[in-house]
């Protein structure tokens, strides 16, 4: 398992079937979302990086990692709007003192 100094605390399991400059790869692109950025910020070449990320990208092990991390991120998102929704919900009702709703 991997952490990236200047990245997210957050572990990332590393992949037995990556190299370590295809595992950059992968936090690179989740950190910028561009894969030509990614591809040039993991170490490879500035002049081929844009044919490189798209061949990367096609890669199962990559390609299943990134969605992966997507989803949780998605995941995650989805959860905290959850959450903001209940509190603004609980503010409200204590100020207006209306009676709790059920949630639905």
């Amino acid at each position: 398992m991997t952490v990236l100094p200047g990245r997210s605390a957050k572990i990332r399991p590393m992949s037995d079937s990556l190299t370590p400059r295809q595992q950059r790869f992968v936090e690179e692109y989740l950190a910028v979302l561009n894969g030509a950025e990614a591809a040039r910020r993991a170490g490879y070449s500035p002049r081929s990086a844009k044919v490189r990320a798209c061949r990367l990208m096609k890669k199962p092990a990559v390609g299943k990692l990134i969605r992966e991390a997507l989803a949780e991120r998605h995941r995650q998102y989805l959860m905290r709007e959850a959450e903001y929704w209940d509190r603004l919900r609980t503010s409200l009702d204590r100020r207006l003192k209306l009676p709790k709703l059920p949630r639905g």
